[in-house]
């Protein structure tokens, strides 16, 4: 079935380009932040050599009807096609209209439908700044992470941002870092810099993306994926500059032996 996806796609990417369209389709649970890592310590990252089998992606209107393209970006890493759950108002303890599940029920959803995933992404956060109490935001983030299952899953959090800079946003991101410095599966795909750099990418409200703003956040976290697929495999081997999905690093990937 997924090869039969991955040619259907492939096909589609051939006919339409990289980024040729999307498709429709569709906030914001406590978990109890434990002691802080000491300082300069991290716990070890997850021995796996191999990339990611299949990826999970939770997200809320800013990947809501963007699968296709979410999808093509995934192609063009050499990743696996993501399974996405996204709707607009959603966060990751609470949902609003017209969305049917939270955050922590998309986990569950998912993994209902298509099974479990080593590889998470999490792209929720922009509505949860907003609603949550800045002194739950590691603990709400702690929630969907250990719906997930941090100690055997890879998960990427994704940092939110707007046009303008947003307190609430910095201590979101402040909180994903906390995590991912405490966590060695737990990983960030940094968005905040980039955002600030192409205020262009952001539409009339300052908060949701135009099409190239999309293009942008979704080939960031398809370029995290493979990036984290690439230093999986042998030290020597690293990314290329950030010019592009690194095809050429993934096929290096795919030839390197498998670690014991």
């Amino acid at each position: 079935m997924r090869r039969q996806r991955t040619h259907a796609l492939v096909a589609l990417a051939g006919a339409i380009g990289l980024f040729g369209g999307a498709t429709g389709r569709g906030i914001v649970g406590g978990s109890v932040w434990g002691e802080p890592a000491a300082a300069g310590h991290r716990a070890p990252p997850a021995a796996r050599p191999e990339p990611c089998g299949e990826v999970h992606v939770i997200g809320d209107s800013l990947l809501a009807g963007n699968d296709e393209r979410l999808a093509l970006a995934f192609i063009a890493a050499g990743e696996p096609l993501p399974r996405l759950d996204a709707a607009v108002a959603r966060g990751i303890e609470n949902k609003r209209e017209p969305d049917i599940r939270t955050g922590l029920e998309a986990v569950a959803w998912l993994r209902e439908t298509y099974g479990d995933a080593d590889c998470w992404v999490v792209a929720l956060g922009t509505n949860d700044a907003f609603y949550v109490p800045v002194s739950r935001y590691r603990a709400t983030l702690g929630s969907i992470l250990d719906s997930i299952g941090r100690a055997d899953h890879n998960i990427w959090l994704v940092e939110v941002a707007g046009r303008e800079p947003n307190a609430r946003f910095a201590e979101w991101n402040r909180s994903i870092a906390e995590w991912v410095a405490r966590d060695g599966h737990i990983r960030r795909v940094p968005w905040a810099d980039p955002a600030s750099a192409h205020p262009e990418w952001f539409g009339t409200d300052g908060i949701h993306l135009t099409v190239d703003g999309t293009r942008g956040r979704v080939a960031l976290i398809a370029r995290a994926i493979a990036d984290y697929a690439v230093a999986s495999c042998i030290p020597a081997i690293t990314a290329e500059p950030a010019t592009g999905f690194y095809p050429a690093v993934r096929e290096r990937f795919r030839a390197c032996p498998t670690a014991a």
